[in-house]
């Protein structure tokens, strides 16, 4: 039976960038090797009190050095309007992506169909929304 004494069995190295605090790696690994993980010239944090993360993550992001988790995205579909954009963003349109600096942005589309508009910006999770025009 463990006693809570037992010396830890792994650790995540998670890699993110600094700019953003955005994921984009993570090995476990035993703790005494932990610092060998890390990649030169990538900024990485050891976590010890988490569960293997899933790549690519889209739940976390690193912050003054610790893992938090996103927060809902506050944009929304108004008619054919993003508006409440988290600035900077990213805007998807079924598979094409367009940088948005704005906290606004028209979606502009003349062929009928339903459309898959993503808004990705961390430290949001994904705001998904269906637009049939």
């Amino acid at each position: 039976m463990p006693t809570g004494n037992e010396p830890l069995q792994s650790v995540q190295v998670i890699r993110y960038l600094p700019s953003t605090g955005q994921i984009t790696g993570a090995v476990t690994c035993a703790p005494a090797i932990s610092h060998n993980m890390a990649i030169d010239d990538e900024a990485y944090v050891i976590v010890e009190d988490v569960a293997p993360l899933p790549l690519p993550d889209t739940t976390h992001y690193v912050q003054g050095g610790k893992l938090v988790r996103k927060t809902a995205c506050p944009a929304v579909l108004d008619g054919y309007v993003l508006r409440e954009l988290p600035v900077p963003c990213r805007v998807s349109v079924d598979m094409t992506t367009y940088a948005c600096e704005d906290d606004t942005a028209a979606i502009e589309i003349d062929q009928p169909g339903t459309y898959t508009i993503t808004v990705r910006a961390v430290p949001h999770l994904d705001g998904v929304f269906a637009l049939t025009v």
